[in-house]
């Protein structure tokens, strides 16, 4: 069959046409939201578990610890004050002397030496007693503070009965609430404050003598104080917090910005105290509008202020999915756990609205520093109201950092095809639009060594595709300073195709567009590889042969003559590669001997096969 010059010109994907690969994504049992968010109850029941064993085994040793300290001080605090024995056995020794002085009418003693001067503890003494009770403080004050640790752990594993989209922000609210009050460093600092206590009671017993006096006091005073400040802060700071942001909410209602990481040093106590003011501050007004018996009602209180208004679709926010998204990345190691990877993608594909997956994927390359590479283009986009392509580029550099494997390759890929053909040809497009395309190369090369079967042209693919596009924007983005290797994963994919291929009616518009768009990218690749007669050729000299040295001419010129004879259109080739190979000189490269082995087994007739993975 001889078409003539009539071809079928397939279109190449840009971003807004539906999305073909993202069925190719496994999907995990039951809602993407639910499973993302028990791996997240997973992993805080992991941390808050080991706290809580840490906390009760600090107490247990702590209540031990107390009584001993108490034990020493009960036995040695006799030693602060005159001993009465010491002093009685005085007294009556001063008497026998002055009734004998009275029997041999001698001078009777001056009453003067009859008591001991005034007691006046020993510096030991002294140092002995801050010592020890400097210990036994700090001992109950790590009893204290891990009864406060185990009060807010409780609170924040507390369950939410709410829909897994709610339950999974205000987790995170709870989470950046926990880090940004320090709740970590305190449970932490628990064991050094008993292990503290420990080194002073052993300092105690090395000084072996207590000492009762105002200096001690003050010393003791001061020690109980700084805790007595430690518990009244961490009962307060929820408190006035949370009577903060109510007031804020209450004066402006909905506000999707006001993302509040809550107080985490919440216990009943602080909840009392909160109650009271508010019926101190405003008794009727507060009472009616602030009807929370918890501080977990008052999480979902506040959530659901801060919702993205949604016409009635269900409502999320936006800023609290973004925050959530960067833990996920950051802890659950998707890169590790591809289930996370699957339940990320459909719960921002399929599950959430798009306009606020576009929102959410914004606030995630804010957090995460990708909108600084792509702030030209992010801008570009947002200016020229393409937010599909955003949405696009956005999801591509968030499975990219989820590392790919072959189970989400295909939708990376395809993503990958999209922006490059939406936004390669844009002035705006930078250096981050590049690294696009040199992941695109790279996941084509891989696409084939995973799917051995896909290497032939036989329908409107995603191999097709991505190597059409990948061939479309080589000249312009391919820099070989930057992209090792990329030169030779597109050499490899092209031979693979070209050989792997047989051009018959249904596919032959598949190859003839291939073939045309190979063709002015060999082009682009002579020319930038210069003038052969300068000593010092191109740099691009490597990267070029890399390029070349994969290909079998002799497949190439078989498609040339397929294609002519099914279509009746011809594209030159070969004969462009042998007048550039024959200019090579194989002083400059060590590859150029190889480009030298393509040619003699073009001239002999013979197969060229270079070894590759696939």
């Amino acid at each position: 069959m001889n078409w003539g010059s009539k071809i079928l010109e397939h279109k190449l994907w840009r971003s807004g046409d539906p999305l073909d690969y993202f069925e190719t994504m496994p999907r995990s049992e039951g809602s993407p939201l639910e499973q993302i968010y028990k791996q997240m109850q997973k992993h805080d029941e992991g941390v808050c578990g080991r706290w809580r064993d840490e906390i009760q085994q600090l107490l247990i040793f702590a209540g031990l610890f107390s009584a001993t300290v108490t034990a020493f001080i009960i036995d040695s605090y006799k030693r602060l004050q005159p001993d009465d024995t010491k002093m009685s056995a005085q007294l009556l020794s001063q008497i026998s002397l002055q009734l004998n002085a009275i029997a041999n009418n001698a001078t009777p003693v001056s009453a003067s030496t009859i008591l001991d001067e005034a007691f006046v503890p020993t510096p030991r003494n002294v140092r002995v007693t801050i010592f020890w009770f400097s210990s036994l403080v700090l001992c109950l004050s790590t009893v204290i503070f891990g009864i406060l640790c185990l009060q807010w752990i409780r609170e924040f594993t507390r369950d939410i009965s709410l829909y897994a989209a709610d339950c999974i922000t205000i987790r995170q609210m709870r989470y950046e609430g926990l880090l940004r009050w320090k709740v970590p460093a305190i449970v932490h600092s628990l064991p050094i404050i008993l292990q503290t206590s420990v080194l002073l009671f052993f300092a105690g017993v090395l000084d072996f003598l207590w000492s009762v006096n105002e200096t001690v006091a003050a010393t003791i005073m001061a020690i109980i104080g700084l805790v007595t400040v430690g518990i009244v802060f961490t009962t307060a700071a929820p408190v006035v917090q949370t009577i903060i942001h109510f007031r804020h909410l209450m004066d402006v209602g909905n506000d999707p910005q006001a993302y509040v990481a809550p107080c985490p040093y919440r216990s009943p106590l602080s909840w009392f105290f909160l109650r009271i003011i508010v019926m101190i501050l405003d008794p009727v007004p507060f009472k009616q509008r602030f009807p929370r018996s918890s501080w977990a009602e008052f999480d979902i209180f506040s959530y659901k202020k801060s919702m993205r208004p949604s016409c009635g679709k269900k409502a999320y926010n936006a800023k609290g999915l973004a925050r959530t998204l960067k833990w996920i990345m950051a802890k659950l190691l998707p890169e590790l756990n591809q289930d996370i990877t699957r339940d990320v993608f459909h719960l921002l594909h399929d599950v959430i609205d798009r306009s606020t997956t576009g929102a959410v994927l914004l606030n995630w390359a804010e957090l995460t520093g990708e909108a600084r590479k792509l702030e030209f283009t992010l801008k570009d986009l947002r200016g020229s109201g393409m937010y599909q392509a955003l949405y696009d580029l956005l999801m591509e550099r968030l499975l990219r950092k989820a590392s790919p494997v072959q189970e989400n390759r295909k939708v990376l890929l395809e993503l990958q095809v999209r922006c490059l053909n939406t936004l390669g040809d844009r002035k705006m497009a930078d250096v981050a639009v590049g690294e696009t395309f040199s992941e695109a190369a790279r996941n084509c090369y891989y696409y084939l060594i995973e799917n051995e079967d896909a290497s032939c042209l036989d329908e409107d693919g995603l191999l097709f595709q991505s190597l059409m596009t990948i061939m479309k924007f080589y000249n312009r983005f391919y820099n070989h300073q930057r992209m090792p290797g990329v030169a030779d994963c597109v050499g490899s994919v092209i031979a693979a195709v070209i050989r792997r291929t047989q051009i018959k009616g249904h596919n032959a518009s598949f190859c003839y567009q291939v073939l045309n768009q190979f063709k002015p990218m060999l082009e682009g690749v002579y020319q930038r590889v210069g003038d052969f007669s300068s000593q010092n050729p191109n740099a691009n000299l490597r990267s070029t042969v890399q390029l070349l040295h994969r290909l079998d001419l002799r497949a190439i010129k078989k498609w040339e003559m397929d294609i002519q004879h099914i279509t009746g259109n011809r594209v030159p080739l070969v004969d462009g590669m042998i007048s550039f190979m024959e200019k090579l000189d194989p002083g400059h490269e060590a590859e150029v001997a190889e480009v030298k082995g393509q040619l003699d087994a073009f001239y002999k007739g013979r197969p060229w096969r270079y070894e590759c993975a696939f």
